[in-house]
């Protein structure tokens, strides 16, 4: 992960950049733990393959995970950016 910002006026922009090293596991982590919940048809409770979970619901599941990942990262940056009177705005960009 690599954090880098510009101050511009008074704007400052926060860049987060994330190699796929550091969600893959958060990932690969939340799609078995969905296959264990998974009912769908078709499967028994709790018995749908991780394949199938990432194939159906897998692009929903990174973009969850990596907002998890950025909300855990950079709280204190938030933190304080709120403490020096600057409003802080989401704007996520891929």
């Amino acid at each position: 992960m690599n954090i880098s910002h510009q101050k511009i006026d008074n704007i400052a922009k926060i860049t987060i950049n994330l190699a796929p090293e550091d969600y893959n596991p958060a990932v690969d982590k939340a799609i078995k733990d969905q296959a264990k919940k998974a009912k769908l048809p078709g499967f028994r409770p709790g018995m749908v393959p991780a394949s199938h979970i990432r194939r159906t619901f897998g692009k929903a599941i990174l973009f969850d995970e990596i907002n998890r990942l950025i909300k855990r990262k950079d709280f204190g940056i938030y933190h304080r950016a709120k403490t020096r009177g600057i409003r802080p705005t989401t704007s996520c960009r891929r």
